[in-house]
């Protein structure tokens, strides 16, 4: 199962013993106290990696960035015990991982929690009356009697605006994240302070080399974090679909000597299926390939599929995945499941002209710049002539970001394109000297981010995205963004960099199929319960959504022509993340509300 794990930072010495009681009592977890009056509770067989001078601990997966790819610890562990003594400040200089870092200060009486830059390892946090309570899962906060939960409405209806741009507020009443790549200090009196130590911008000056020197480094990364991530301990499966991101995954996983499980879903419609390349890639590899079909049986429009997440995220046909994800763990012990997920954001594949911008920009017009134009002619489909309109149009005026998902069409209002700086701003790097296409593929990462949690962390395997590890997202960011086109390709660093390792088939594989067919299917099938669900739901009855735009899609007509079924059973996803919360927060003790009564921050 998944880390686990509730720290507390409690600023009122006298509430201290008796919180901690009453966490114990209600957890049933390890729990190790800090100077500087803070406690960790974790699951009894997590292991911990103490920072230098025993005032803090390290929680989840660190790894050396050594190319041997020597681990510190990993977890979940047979024993608890210390496996390294390191700073906070070594840890982001001499490791990578998947953790949450915190270290107290006894001159100061302060206390400091970091999140690694890029992980599932979440770090949901709120204030209290009595301090402050750090967890990797909202649910923890709950049943440590910290947190009565309540929907944020407002924080809602700007995450239904934007759910592709990762930040810090959630959509439940004082609940925040602590962002990749942020620490926060806290001082004796409660107050806090937040510091970035990781930014896409640090990372996207264009490397030195040419293309086979960019695809010797990319397989290099990818191969040091498929090691760093697994194990002989643990038992893994691996998702593929028999498209490049999954099978390079499922290669450097083999190569690596790990036992693995391969399995594949397969659903009716042709689009749905594609076994035609995940059986002889299994092959291929040497491996033996679990088939499973999607099934509309395991999806129940009344439970969100991100019921555990403090914001709704998902779409109800990925159920399915998840109960065969849970039949791979009862029937095979799985713990951990390795997918190729995020890998058209990070391998940077790009359908305009922007790397033929970028290329201008770097090198001027030239041979180089007119191989580029070509290659995205191919790519694209487009003209000499288009391409080079829209690239001079990016030269002359820049181009400006847009977050907005296709759901935007479907809310009562816009809320504009008004907030932070998606990335992070960074003053030394004046917007208009970067390069449009590097911007644009860190945007691409950024834009998946929020979605690799996975599932329940109480229930469910962890879900494991190698290619979004902290080591290639910097090696990619690095690379120029017209390496990624070479050759009329998109993907083409990738392609290059695994032809030794993956049959010629799946190097050059341009399209592949997917899941879009089958949730179509669901929602036509299930169609008078969506309408149900969406018009007497709580965003209509709210204003948040336009009744006159949401009746047109339901139409049977609009689900083939335009595509709505996907945003229609995002929305049903929605309407039973909410159902789901108001619940937990009508369910709280009286007493919770009160012991865990929230400051705003």
């Amino acid at each position: 199962m998944q880390t686990r794990y509730l720290l507390a930072v409690f600023s009122d010495a006298t509430a201290c013993e008796s919180e901690r009681r009453g966490i114990d009592d209600r957890l049933l977890f390890a729990r190790r106290d800090f100077p500087g009056r803070a406690s960790l509770w974790t699951r009894h067989r997590e292991q911990v990696c103490h920072t230098a001078g025993g005032n803090g601990v390290a929680l989840g997966l660190v790894v050396a960035r050594q190319e041997s790819a020597i681990r510190l610890h990993r977890s979940p562990a047979r024993d608890v015990a210390p496996a390294s003594d390191i700073s906070l400040d070594d840890l982001l200089k001499e490791t990578w991982g998947n953790y949450i870092a915190f270290e107290t200060e006894t001159s100061t009486d302060s206390a400091t929690v970091l999140h690694s830059p890029l992980g599932t390892l979440a770090a949901y946090y709120v204030r209290t009356h009595w301090g402050w309570a750090f967890a990797s899962d909202v649910d923890l906060l709950c049943d440590a009697g910290i947190l009565a939960p309540a929907v944020d409405w407002v924080r809602l209806e700007e995450h239904l605006q934007r759910p592709v741009f990762q930040h810090a507020e959630t959509c439940l009443v004082g609940v925040r994240e602590l962002m990749p790549g942020t620490a926060m200090t806290i001082e004796r009196d409660g107050r806090s302070t937040l510091r970035s130590q990781w930014s896409y911008r640090d990372h996207m000056t264009p490397a030195a080399g040419g293309f086979a020197e960019a695809a010797d480094r990319l397989r290099e990364a990818i191969v040091l974090a498929v090691s760093g991530m697994t194990d002989q301990d643990t038992r893994l499966a691996v998702s593929v679909s028999g498209g490049l991101d999954s099978s390079i995954v499922a290669a450097c996983t083999v190569s690596a000597g790990v036992p693995v499980e391969l399995f594949t879903l397969a659903g009716d419609d042709p689009d749905a299926d594609e076994r035609g390349f995940s059986r002889p890639l299994a092959r291929y590899l040497g491996q033996h390939l679990h088939e499973f079909r999607f099934d509309a049986d395991d999806v129940d429009l009344l439970r969100s599929s991100t019921r555990h997440l403090p914001r709704p995220l998902g779409h109800a046909h990925a159920q399915t995945l998840a109960a065969k994800c849970a039949i791979l763990r009862d029937r095979f012990g799985i713990e951990a499941i390795l997918t190729g997920m995020g890998g058209d954001n990070v391998f940077c594949s790009n359908f305009s002209s922007l790397p033929l911008v970028d290329r201008m920009r770097c090198e001027g017009p030239g041979h180089g710049a007119w191989e580029t134009l070509k290659a995205l002619e191919e790519i694209t489909g487009a003209t000499t002539l288009a391409i080079g309109w829209q690239a001079l149009r990016t030269l002359c005026f820049g181009r400006r970001p847009d977050w907005r998902p296709g759901l935007a069409g479907f809310l009562s209002r816009d809320l504009g394109m008004s907030g932070p700086d998606p990335l992070g701003s960074d003053p030394r790097r004046p917007p208009r000297r970067e390069l449009p296409g590097k911007v644009y593929h860190a945007e691409m990462i950024a834009r998946v981010l929020p979605y690799v949690e996975g599932f329940d962390r109480a229930e469910a395997p962890a879900l494991l995205s190698p290619l979004l590890a902290q080591p290639v997202v910097e090696t990619c960011l690095a690379i120029p963004s017209w390496h990624w086109s070479a050759s009329g390709q998109t993907r083409s660093v990738a392609r290059m960099a695994f032809r030794g390792m993956l049959p010629p088939w799946i190097v050059n594989r341009r399209s592949k199929g997917g899941p879009d067919a089958f949730a179509r299917d669901l929602a036509l099938g299930r169609i008078a319960q969506l309408r149900e669900i969406i018009l007497d739901g709580e965003l209509l009855r709210r204003g948040l959504l336009d009744r006159r735009r949401i009746e047109a899609a339901l139409e049977t007509a609009s689900l083939f022509r335009f595509g709505h079924h996907s945003l229609l059973l995002h929305i049903a996803d929605t309407e039973a993340w909410l159902r789901h919360w108001s619940g937990r927060g009508a369910a709280a003790s009286p007493a919770v509300s009160v012991a865990g009564s929230l400051t705003p921050v």
